[in-house]
C-alpha cells in the first residue's frame, strides 16, 4: 500500500526498454511480471510485448532497488520531465529530448508537481534538473544510474534520505 509521498523523483524521459512499453515511469515489463513494484497490479503472467524475453530497463531496476534499500518504495512517486519516449529514427533507442520536447514536457511536469505539497523533490540526472530549474523548483540532484553510475545514484539516495526525508 502506498503511504503519503515523502519523495518525488523526476527523471528525463521514458526509456525504450521500460516506460515506453509499460506506461509507468521507472518500470519495465520484467519488473511488472516479477511483481517487483507492489503498487502496480500484477500482470498475472500476461506479457506486454511479444518479444522472446520481457523488456528489462536497467535504470528502473536500479532505482527500485535503491528505494527498497532505504524503505522508500511505498512513499516515492516517480515521473518523467518529458512523459513520453523521445524516438528518433529507431524506436528501440534512447535519445535526449529536444529543447522543444522539454518545453512541452515542462507543461506536464508543472501540472504533475501541482498535485503535491510539501514533499522532497529530486532530479534524476542533468536534464531533469535543468527542467526543474526552468520551473524554479527547489530540488536535490541524484546521479542518473545509467552508464555505470549505479553506485553514485545509491550513494546520493542515501545522503538524500538522511538529509531531507
Amino acid at each position: 500500500m502506498c503511504s503519503e509521498p515523502k519523495l518525488l523523483i523526476i527523471g528525463e524521459a521514458p526509456g525504450y526498454e521500460g516506460c515506453r512499453y509499460s506506461g509507468v515511469a521507472f518500470t519495465s515489463e520484467r519488473l511488472l511480471l516479477e511483481g517487483e513494484i507492489l503498487r502496480v497490479s500484477s500482470l498475472n503472467g500476461k506479457r506486454l510485448t511479444n518479444r522472446k524475453l520481457p523488456w528489462s530497463e536497467p535504470s528502473a531496476t536500479i532505482v527500485w532497488k535503491g528505494l527498497k534499500e532505504h524503505g522508500l518504495e511505498n512513499s516515492t512517486v516517480l515521473f518523467n520531465s518529458v512523459p513520453w519516449h523521445p524516438m528518433g529514427a529507431c524506436a528501440h533507442s534512447n535519445r535526449t529530448p529536444t529543447p522543444e520536447e522539454q518545453e512541452i514536457g515542462n507543461h506536464y511536469l508543472k501540472m504533475f508537481l501541482s498535485l503535491y505539497g510539501n514533499v522532497t523533490i529530486a532530479a534524476l540526472g542533468k536534464v531533469a534538473s535543468k527542467n526543474l530549474t526552468t520551473l524554479s523548483v527547489v530540488h536535490a540532484k541524484l546521479r542518473h544510474p545509467a552508464n555505470g553510475e549505479a553506485t553514485k545514484f545509491r550513494n546520493g539516495l542515501s545522503i538524500l534520505t538522511k538529509s531531507f526525508i
